[in-house]
């Protein structure tokens, strides 16, 4: 039996039904965020290709670097290494 069969069973007016809510899709920037965490390095690669076309992302690269070190600490000098090579080659290029 629902929440909301049993208060109005019980004669309690629900005002709202949590259990809808609950079920809720996430939001764009979520699925973005996850996705780019789940990459990890390689989703930097992916971001400085995006920054340095025909979209720039200003910040975008330190953001994340912080973002992903954030997420995982140990691997910090991974991805501030992988940051650094991939301005390196893009001011290269």
């Amino acid at each position: 039996m629902a929440l909301s069969e049993r208060a109005a069973g019980s004669g309690v007016a629900m005002k709202f039904d949590f259990g809808k809510s609950a079920m809720a899709a996430p939001t764009t920037a979520h699925v973005v965020r996850h996705w780019f965490l789940t990459l990890g390095g390689p989703g930097l690669i992916l971001l400085g290709l995006i920054d340095s076309s025909v979209i720039p992302v200003p910040g975008s690269m330190d953001a994340m670097t912080i973002v992903l070190s954030a997420h995982q600490r140990n691997w910090w000098p991974y991805y501030a290494a992988m940051a650094t090579v991939l301005c390196l080659a893009a001011w290269m290029r």
